[in-house]
């Protein structure tokens, strides 16, 4: 019997359960057959904090351009959604950062969508979530709609970014979310 090294590449698989295949009942190599695919395609994935550890990668890459750190982070996004983790904090950054270079890039509607799916994971109260995370979204919302002209609801954005704020006592962050606040307030 050949033996065949396990990796990613289905070939091999087919190879080794065809092998198999003269051994075993045909209904047998079938179930080892999706036992092995299952299996690879679970080992691939990562665990939420490597997630988080690629994102900030990206974040933080000066050579990047906008448009280059938006491919990465739409692939990081895909990989995360194939590996269905739960939607926690980290999901919620990484639609947070796509929202924020769709709105660089000109993709506006995308922004504010993926901004606003980015607070509803934050503020569910779900296990992984993060309240004081939104506060950052709350104010990219408000930023986005004070750029496109809507106001009523970059004012309404900003004050869900003070009341988030509010508590975790830190009185630099309240304070430049305020000035924000009122200085756009004072723009319309």
């Amino acid at each position: 019997m050949e033996i065949f090294a396990l990796n990613d590449d289905r070939w091999y698989t087919q190879k080794m359960c065809c092998a198999m295949g003269k051994h075993l009942k045909k209904i047998a190599c079938s179930i080892i057959c999706l036992i092995i695919l299952h299996s690879n395609g679970l080992s691939q994935c990562k665990t939420s904090p490597e997630f988080a550890e690629q994102l900030k990668n990206v974040e933080i890459d000066p050579v990047l351009s906008d448009r280059e750190k938006l491919s990465k982070v739409v692939a990081l996004r895909e990989k995360f959604d194939k590996c269905r983790l739960t939607e926690d904090s980290v999901y919620a950054r990484i639609l947070h950062r796509l929202g924020a270079l769709e709105f660089a890039t000109g993709n506006f509607n995308k922004a504010l969508n993926l901004t606003i799916k980015s607070i509803d994971i934050n503020t569910s109260g779900i296990k992984g979530s993060d309240r004081k995370f939104a506060i950052n979204s709350y104010y990219n919302l408000g930023f986005y709609y004070q750029n496109l002209r809507f106001y009523k609801q970059s004012l309404d954005s900003y004050d869900r970014c003070i009341n988030l704020a509010l508590g975790y006592s830190d009185p630099a962050i309240i304070f430049r979310i305020t000035d924000t606040r009122l200085r756009s307030q004072s723009n319309f």
